[in-house]
C-alpha cells in the first residue's frame, strides 16, 4: 500500500480491516484515504463522505485530489464511492459498519453518532485522544444513551456494537 499520512495506528488500521470485511461500510472523514483504502482491502464496498476543504487547519489546503490521486493508485478503487460531502448531506443509513475520522470535536462526533444510530456496528477514531475532548465526551454520552451490547478500544479507536 501507498504511504498515505494518517494519525491511525498499524493496530487500528489492522481492526478496521477486520471490522469491515465482507461489509458495505459508510466512512465520515476519509482526509488522504488511508483509511478508505484499508477498509476497501477487506469490505464489499466503502461509500467514503468528505468534503475535502482543507488541511492541515492552521494552513488549510483542499485535498481532494490528492485523495482521488491515493485511490486511483490503490489496488481496490473499484470497490470506493467518493463523495465530496459532508455527513449532514449524506448521512449513514442502511450501512452494515459506520465509521467515522472527524476533527475531535463534539459538535461532528453527535452529529455522526445520532445518523449512524440504525447501525449494528459503530467505530469512531481520536477517542480519549489528546485535543479530542469533545469527541470523546459526545462518544460516551452515545453510549449512555443507547446502552449498546458491547463496546471496545483500541488505542483511540472505540468500536460500539449495537
Amino acid at each position: 500500500m501507498r504511504r498515505i499520512k494518517t494519525a491511525l495506528t498499524l493496530h487500528e488500521t489492522q481492526m478496521l480491516q477486520c471490522l469491515a470485511k465482507d461489509k458495505r461500510v459508510y466512512e465520515a472523514g476519509a482526509l488522504l484515504g488511508h483509511s478508505t483504502i484499508a477498509l476497501a482491502s477487506t469490505a464489499r464496498c466503502v461509500v467514503s463522505i468528505d468534503p475535502h476543504d482543507g488541511y492541515p487547519a492552521q494552513k488549510p489546503r483542499p485535498t481532494w485530489e490528492l485523495y482521488l490521486e491515493n485511490l486511483r493508485v490503490s489496488a481496490v478503487c473499484d470497490r470506493i464511492v467518493p463523495v465530496r460531502a459532508t455527513l449532514q448531506v449524506v448521512p449513514p443509513s442502511n450501512y452494515e459498519f459506520a465509521w467515522a475520522d472527524l476533527t475531535g470535536q463534539a459538535a461532528i462526533t453527535e452529529t455522526f453518532l445520532n445518523h449512524a444510530v440504525n447501525c449494528n456496528l459503530i467505530a469512531v477514531h481520536d477517542y480519549c485522544r489528546s485535543g479530542c475532548q469533545g469527541a470523546t465526551r459526545a462518544i460516551d454520552e452515545f453510549i449512555q444513551r443507547t446502552n449498546p451490547r458491547h463496546v471496545s478500544v483500541t488505542d483511540t479507536l472505540i468500536v460500539i456494537e449495537r
